[in-house]
């Protein structure tokens, strides 16, 4: 099989499109009609992600709405989506479930992308179940490797999920245009897909349907980010209680454990995926296509589910490849789910060494991580690391003293914010395109040394150690001159846990990556007029021009007292509402307070 004809053999295959060739088994009995229903569902599904993700000890509800997800949902639901975006200019593709096409805000012209899906009266409470996960998850999921979902509307024909704009193309594209297979560029992306399905299995979240057409390249850049799209199928439990029995995926990418309607299985069909995915790439070839398998209808399907359950990936292909190549993918490529190592084991194999590859700037080295595989047989012979000592080449030292300096100051900054400011800025960081954010992102996914999707105390620390850290001088010392006569400031263990527990708008315990970004927003970006406009625009829930404080009761959790002091510090003309204007001196003051209080 070429490389030209994969995407039309898929096709072949699975009977249409990404979204067609799936199969449920699924009995769903919850009734979602009406548009306050469904959005009760989405909340629903919400709060199950949180309840399998968090133990009752531990769980905080007192500051829920400074959440992302609880942000966008409290959105006005009577909006349209033409109210806020023109109308739909290009299709980019079509599903089972509906079509992609592309929009335009209509205040900054930021072009997104949107998922029409009809939402008939009659439609399958089954179907329903899956559109309210979806959403739900997408709204929960917050990484650089995961697509971001900016917005979402339900109307009376249907629902709208408006997500970032990837313009790269899917990896189909990639595999076809690469004449010459450099094989950084293949570690780079396929370690960019591992983060993504650590995250996600981080959070208990199983995708169920990886596959090249589901993972986006955000730019047509060398060094793209890669995006993972359509949680349409997904699962949410705990993975260590997992036992589905749905056959859902698409074909060509099922694990035999899918396919055997006898077994149970968990979250290693996405490592089973990546597999199929990583062969692809590698080669150019399915690891279980034959030709007998492209016979229509379902007796070709059956004959590659054969192949899949019962015979060993293509070899010949294999030959041309290193031995660490070849051993990721047989262990991915592992009949048997148990002995496939986890998605954080597979970053730390010899392979993503060997060849150089970083994925979104961090080179892994090998250790030993709890919760799959072994990576080879001595792997505990260098140093014997644990589950907490993941060794790698440090990417902190490429950012200079100043710009850690500043993102600290830009971080104590945040610290004296009232809830409204910091709710504007995490609307910010979330809306802000991904260019203008690249060396945050940066250092976000280096710092994320266990690879968890998130910062947790010990890796925010060591972002800024050794550029504004000093423990040993008081937080009102001045500090020193950094590299280049910089300057730097001191931060002590009690200031450094007061910012972190600020920077933590969540309570989880942990710092997402928005919240990272929110956190350490710079002012450049805060002074755009697109990110003044589209914050204004997004707290305006009835869309009249101005804040009123309806709005900013439900923006600030009913706290009336967060909405006195809101409405005191914005409503300069005392004419109980907040205007643009009004609004947009608000945020000219608080970039001047970054300015002139840095430390």
């Amino acid at each position: 099989m070429t490389t030209t004809c994969f995407g039309s053999l898929c096709e072949s295959i699975c009977g249409g499109t990404s979204g067609g060739g799936s199969c449920s088994s699924s009995s769903s009995t919850r009734k979602l009609a009406g548009r306050g229903s469904f959005r009760d569902a989405v909340v629903d599904e919400i709060a199950e992600l949180r309840r399998v993700n968090t133990s009752p000890s531990n769980e905080d509800t007192s500051n829920a709405s400074l959440t992302i997800e609880n942000l966008l949902l409290g959105q006005n639901p009577m909006r349209k989506l033409t109210e806020v975006y023109h109308a739909p200019e290009r299709r980019l593709g079509a599903g089972a479930f509906g079509e992609v096409w592309r929009v335009r805000h209509r205040s900054t012209g930021t072009k997104r992308v949107v998922k029409k899906i009809k939402m008939q009266p009659n439609m399958d409470p089954e179907d329903l179940e899956f559109l309210a996960k979806e959403l739900g998850v997408l709204l929960r999921l917050d990484h650089p490797n995961v697509v971001k979902c900016h917005d979402w509307f339900q109307e009376e024909n249907g629902l709208f999920i408006v997500f970032e704009l990837c313009e790269g193309g899917e990896l189909v594209d990639f595999l076809n245009a690469t004449d010459k297979r450099e094989k950084p560029a293949i570690a780079d992306v396929m370690s960019q897909i591992f983060a993504a399905v650590a995250y996600c299995h981080e959070l208990n979240v199983i995708h169920r349907d990886l596959k090249l057409e589901n993972c986006l390249l955000k730019s047509r850049d060398s060094e793209s980010l890669v995006k993972i799209i359509d949680f349409g199928l997904c699962a949410v439990t705990r993975l260590q209680d997992a036992k589905l029995k749905q056959k859902l995926g698409t074909p060509f990418f099922l694990a035999p454990e899918v396919i055997d309607e006898k077994r149970n299985y968990g979250s290693g069909v996405d490592l089973w995926a990546c597999g199929v995915i990583f062969y692809v790439l590698l080669t150019g070839h399915h690891p279980f296509f034959t030709r007998d398998c492209g016979a229509p209808g379902r007796i070709g399907q059956q004959r590659l589910f054969k192949r899949i359950c019962s015979e060993c990936p293509h070899q010949k292909p294999l030959k041309q490849l290193s031995g660490d190549a070849r051993d990721l993918v047989s262990r991915l490529l592992h009949k048997d789910a148990r002995q496939r190592p986890n998605a954080k084991l597979c970053l730390l194999h010899p392979y993503f060494k060997a060849v150089g590859g970083e994925g979104s700037g961090i080179r892994l080295q090998r250790s030993s991580l709890d919760g799959g595989a072994p990576l080879s047989s001595d792997e505990s012979s260098e140093g014997g690391a644990d589950e907490n000592n993941i060794s790698r080449k440090s990417k902190r030292d490429s950012f200079t003293q100043g710009t850690v300096a500043r993102w600290a100051a830009n971080a104590r900054s945040f610290y004296r914010q009232e809830k409204f400011a910091k709710i504007f800025l995490l609307i910010a960081a979330h809306q802000a395109a991904s260019k203008d954010l690249e060396e945050i992102q940066k250092a976000f996914l280096a710092a994320d040394v266990d690879r968890s999707g998130e910062l947790s105390r010990e890796e925010v620390r060591a972002i800024f150690e050794g550029h504004c850290y000093n423990n040993a001088k008081p937080s009102t010392s001045s500090g020193g001159k950094g590299d280049k006569g910089e300057e730097r400031s001191a931060m002590t263990d009690a200031e450094f846990t007061r910012l972190f527990d600020s920077m933590d708008s969540g309570k989880t315990g942990n710092i997402s990556y928005t919240e990272w970004v929110a956190s350490v927003f710079e002012k450049s970006l805060l002074e755009q007029e697109k990110t003044v406009r589209s914050a204004f625009e997004f707290f305006d829930l009835d869309g009249n021009g101005a804040i009123d404080r309806t709005e900013l009761l439900s923006l600030l959790g009913g706290d009336a007292g967060e909405v006195d002091k809101t409405m005191k510090r914005l409503d300069t003309t005392k004419s109980g509402t907040v205007t643009y204007p009004e609004f947009s001196a608000f945020v000219k003051e608080l970039t001047q307070e970054m300015t002139e209080n840095p430390h």
